[in-house]
This record gives C-alpha cells, sequence and structure tokens, in this order.
C-alpha cells in the first residue's frame, strides 16, 4: 500500500525488496529539547542496479506536530551520522486532519538557503480509500478506516474493509492474538 500511495514518486523498480532486513530500534537523542525519541521502522534495502544498501525509515505519525519536519530532519541527520549510508525518509501522516502537511524542513537566511530537507509523505487522510478496496494487501485494509472519506461513506467503508478481510482471509480476532488463519 506504501508503494502504491507513493507511485510516481519512487518507480517500484528501484528498491530491490527481496534483501530487505529491518534494523534493531534506534534511539535518537534531540540534545536541544532533552528529549528521546526511538525510530518506529528502519530498513536496510538494496537498490536495484547499485551495490550497497540504503536505508528506509517509515515515520508514523498520528497527531498534527508544529515541528513534525525539523524532528524528521533530526532522525535522518543522526541516522545518516551513525550508518553513513543514504537514508530514504517517509512519513506517514494519520491523524483525522485533511490540512496539508509539509515535507520540507528549511534553514535559510536573506541572502542564503543554508538547508533544503526533503521526505516522503502519505497522508492517510488525503488518499481516497476506493483506490484501496481492491487491494489484497492486509497494510492496505488496516489503514483504510484512515483514508478520506465522506460521513454518508462511513458504513460503506467498514462493510469494504469487512470484505477485504474475507477475501484475504484474515479473521480479525486471530489476527489480533498474533495467530494465522486457516
Amino acid at each position: 500500500m506504501l508503494s502504491q500511495a507513493l507511485s510516481g514518486k519512487i518507480k517500484k523498480n528501484f528498491i530491490d525488496y527481496t534483501n530487505t532486513r529491518f534494523l534493531t530500534q534506534e534511539v535518537i537523542t534531540d540534545i536541544t529539547a532533552g528529549d528521546k525519541h526511538y525510530v518506529d521502522i528502519l530498513a536496510e534495502v538494496k537498490i536495484k542496479g547499485e551495490d550497497g544498501c540504503v536505508l528506509v525509515h517509515i515515520e508514523p505519525q498520528a497527531y498534527r506536530q508544529a515541528n513534525f519536519a525539523r524532528r524528521m530532519f533530526i532522525y535522518f541527520s543522526r541516522l545518516y551520522e551513525k550508518h553513513q549510508k543514504r537514508v530514504l525518509p517517509i512519513a506517514v501522516f494519520a491523524h483525522d486532519s485533511k490540512a496539508e502537511e509539509t515535507n520540507r524542513h528549511e534553514v535559510e537566511f536573506p541572502f542564503l538557503k543554508v538547508l533544503q530537507f526533503e521526505f516522503y509523505k502519505v497522508q492517510l487522510k488525503r488518499l481516497p480509500w476506493r483506490q484501496y478496496i481492491n487491494s489484497n494487501n492486509p497494510v492496505a485494509a488496516a489503514l483504510l478506516s484512515k483514508m478520506d472519506y465522506s460521513p454518508r461513506e462511513r458504513v460503506q467503508v467498514k462493510i469494504e474493509f469487512l470484505r477485504l478481510l474475507t477475501r484475504m482471509q484474515v479473521d480479525p480476532v486471530s489476527s489480533t492474538l498474533g495467530l494465522r488463519s486457516p
């Protein structure tokens, strides 16, 4: 589903998912704020046609945060400093606001732009839910309720969610408990 949402930005044939390795949880310290944060998802992947690996950092964000883009930059810079590898930062906004989220952090003076950091973003509330109902992806099914739909479509979204689970033969109770469906 994430690759669907980013289609057009990241070509499907760009990343070799066969060698994906998820890394242990990284701790990022924001020295200026005195805060410790954990990187939610960090994976090492290969880029097709290239030697070596890159890191993909996915940061789910469940609420609006004024300095989120700055935090993404801090995570990016700490990960790059530690691993000395290119980092592809991706934010997944799961809050209920349709307001456009920024994907840029800049540091500049009137006479010089010192830094322009950008990250990919997936803003679930701005994705049309109907584009994902034919997917066999359990992640798409799980995120369906966070996507864009009108109040009149609410019941229909729930029905389509259950159809999607049935089609994938996923039992919600077993899935919640971490058990496999028969």
